[in-house]
């Protein structure tokens, strides 16, 4: 679990007229922190992000807590841990595992050709023996 303020305790949030437009500095700041990674960045690198937004003009100081430490590496509204390594890590594992189930896919593609070739095999092979028994009854009722 996270929580985020907007500044310490002892601190006031501040509002100001931001890109023409009257709002808080602290929600301005986490949404162009969000825009610039695209929605994808870990808590605490948001926290910072936000931070240096806000250091010099702004006297608040964003705060983020947590239920355990990890917590901070999770890419922020996701659950998914951040870091260059393991998106890589994470990316290859899912491609490996879609080309498992394409592979498994295939495997029960080639079981049911062969299921309906044996089908058809037995099919045929059972009118086969239908047909030889029908020439040797005309065979017996033809002496």
């Amino acid at each position: 679990m996270w929580c985020l303020s907007s500044c310490l305790d002892e601190q006031e949030s501040s509002d100001d007229l931001i890109d023409g437009q009257q709002q808080g500095v602290f929600s301005w700041a986490l949404i162009k922190a969000l825009k610039e990674q695209n929605n994808y960045i870990g808590c605490e690198e948001l926290l910072i992000a936000v931070r240096n937004k806000l250091k010099g003009t702004y006297s608040q100081t964003p705060v983020l807590s947590t239920t355990e430490h990890s917590l901070l590496k999770v890419t922020f509204l996701s659950c998914e841990h951040v870091g260059k390594e393991e998106k890589k890590e994470t990316k290859q594992k899912e491609k490996q595992e879609e080309e498992q189930k394409e592979k498994e896919k295939e495997k029960e593609k080639e079981k049911e050709k062969e299921k309906e070739k044996e089908e058809v095999k037995e099919k045929d092979k059972k009118q086969d023996d239908e047909y030889e028994t029908d020439d040797d009854d005309d065979e017996e009722g033809g002496e």
